[in-house]
């Protein structure tokens, strides 16, 4: 059973996971300097608990769930090791197996109505 909540942002808790370069070189997330007073959307499903600090990232991860067969490379000319590694690519491992995979999606539809409700 998925757990699915709504935080007030605190910079000391939360961190953008899905920072500039997630979606083709376009930012998704926040400014790291604006999470004050903005809501942050939680989402725990089989041990393990996302993140989203915007609809838009919630729904790039719907649809990397629902179609499993695209590239997470990123181009890497002049960037660093940990800027090249893509968001996928920090998933628990696990979490995408056939096993987990349906769960998971279910929860982040199931999360979409709250993040419309609540979020930017």
């Amino acid at each position: 059973m998925a757990r699915i909540w709504i935080e007030i942002a605190n910079p000391r808790k939360h961190a953008d996971f899905m920072p500039l370069g997630a979606v083709g070189g376009f930012a998704i997330g926040v400014p790291k300097n604006n999470l004050l007073h903005r809501k942050i959307l939680l989402v725990e499903v089989c041990a393990f608990t996302f993140q989203f600090m915007s609809k838009a990232q919630l729904e790039t991860t719907i649809a990397y769930f629902q179609s499993p067969s695209g590239s997470t490379r990123l181009a890497h000319a002049g960037l660093d090791h940990w800027e090249r590694q893509s968001w996928q690519s920090r998933l628990p491992a696990g979490i995408n197996n056939a096993h987990n995979r349906p769960k998971v999606l279910a929860a982040l539809v199931q999360a979409r109505r709250l993040a419309n409700e609540h979020m930017l």
